[in-house]
């Protein structure tokens, strides 16, 4: 015998290869293709106008259209009750209109600055009677021609003090003052032989302490009983 390979014995039916079922993945594919086409196509539907959702059978929904309110009248305006202005705001009256800011007007007073209180003027004593007060008048004796008199009073702090005339002493004195009058006593002799020369004087003295009015009350002054001179009106000498 000769070897030979012997062939297996055959069936009688052809052998079939397996095929990819591509045919499935398109059907599959087209679906899902088919869906997300369908809901974007829905959504344009929706949002088309009213006329084209009939079309394609959508329900259409309106937004209803909302109704003017009714106009206000005057006799609703006359009954509506104030209404407080808001911070910042200030009612105007009816011909005028508008919103005022505060603290805008330059010539409103600012409320947080305090006024400056002018200084309190202390009234008169009798300590502003020192110093030298001087008048000067117009003198005429014996018919002569008019000539100019200056008289002073000197008043000191401890109570003494001088009477003047064209800068020369004619008399000491002594003073004491309260509110409004003085009370002077004079050396030498006076207008009543041998009685104590005294006078009582209303004195006042004006805001700037420069002038001294003396008026006598009691008794004669030099200016009355040596030049024959009524009230005296002082300036104080600096």
């Amino acid at each position: 015998m000769t070897g030979s390979v012997s062939s297996p014995p055959s069936t009688g039916r052809p052998q079939r290869r397996r095929q990819f079922p591509f045919g499935l993945v398109m059907l599959v594919f087209g679906l899902g293709l088919g869906f997300y086409g369908g809901v974007g196509a829905t959504k344009r539907a929706m949002a088309s106008p009213p006329w084209l959702q009939r079309i394609f059978g959508l329900p259409v929904v309106t937004a209803p259209i909302p109704s003017p309110a009714p106009p206000t009248t005057s006799a609703q305006l006359a009954q509506a009750p104030p209404t407080a202005p808001a911070p910042g705001e200030i009612k105007v009256g009816p011909k005028q209109s508008g919103t005022v800011a505060t603290g805008t007007n330059p010539d409103s007073p600012d409320p947080t600055v305090k006024p400056e209180k002018s200084p309190k003027r202390r009234a008169p004593d009798a300590k502003d009677l020192d110093g030298t007060w001087s008048a000067t008048d117009n003198v005429t004796a014996d018919g002569s021609a008019a000539s100019s008199l200056t008289t002073a009073y000197v008043f000191r702090g401890d109570g003494t003090g001088e009477f003047d005339s064209n800068g020369k002493k004619l008399y000491d004195l002594r003073w004491t003052a309260t509110a409004d009058e003085i009370s002077i006593d004079f050396d030498g002799e006076g207008p009543d032989s041998g009685q104590p020369w005294s006078v009582k004087m209303k004195w006042s003295i004006n805001d700037d302490r420069t002038m001294l009015t003396l008026v006598p009350l009691t008794g004669k002054d030099p200016r009355s009983y040596v030049y024959s001179l009524g009230p005296g009106v002082y300036h104080r000498k600096q």
